[in-house]
């Protein structure tokens, strides 16, 4: 029986189908083929996905453009309403009513704090708040910088003393017709507003922005 199942096992073996010349050619080619294919596929996704890229980042790159030049126009309109409050007090004078410049629609509605200090160190603010006894207004960051500056200056954020908020001051130099300095003018712009437009610029979750 081992013999008969050993014969019967090489008769099988000399009955398998062999590839000939022309087979294993076709199979040469169909190999060849299918590896250009994979190739050129690869090659088509790279050059395509760089090209989106590229695309991608020039679009961005417009769009990022866009939006910090409406973030500075906004800050550009707030500081030219400081400065046109403060050439109007340098005319008029640091003690002539400037409640009722800063009680002005406009400038009412562009910031929640305005004031002015004098080189005296006397300070009014619209709306009144309640001020440490040894409060004095030629200290601060704001009048020191728009002083030094003899122009606009906005200071770093910082924290609004009474409620922590974080804020910026925008602030101008005001001076008489001999460009002697009288005092300073400042108004505090919360940075929440400035969060809230940076916020809509990345509306769709998946970006993000940040100043």
């Amino acid at each position: 029986m081992p013999e008969l199942d050993a014969e019967h096992l090489n008769r099988s073996k000399s009955r398998r189908p062999s590839l000939g010349v022309s087979g294993r050619a076709t199979l040469l080619i169909l190999t060849l083929v299918c590896a250009a294919f994979v190739a050129s596929s690869s090659y088509i996704y790279v050059t395509q996905s760089a090209s989106i890229r590229a695309d991608l980042n020039a679009s961005m790159a417009k769009f990022s453009t866009a939006s910090a030049a409406r973030v500075a126009n906004w800050l550009r309109g707030k500081i030219d309403i400081t400065l046109m409050l403060a050439q109007d007090m340098g005319t008029a004078g640091t003690t002539a009513a400037p409640e009722r410049l800063f009680d002005l629609p406009v400038v009412r509605e562009s910031f929640p704090i305005r004031y002015i200090g004098r080189t005296d160190g006397s300070f009014t603010q619209i709306p009144y708040e309640s001020l440490p006894a040894d409060y004095d207004p030629r200290t601060r960051a704001w009048y020191k910088g728009a002083a030094e500056a003899k122009g606009p200056f906005v200071t770093e954020p910082y924290r609004k003393a009474n409620t922590g908020a974080l804020i910026i001051s925008a602030a101008a130099p005001v001076v008489d017709v001999k460009g002697n300095l009288l005092g300073v003018v400042g108004a505090n712009i919360d940075l929440s507003t400035l969060d809230r437009r940076l916020g809509n610029t990345g509306s769709t979750g998946r970006a993000y922005s940040y100043l």
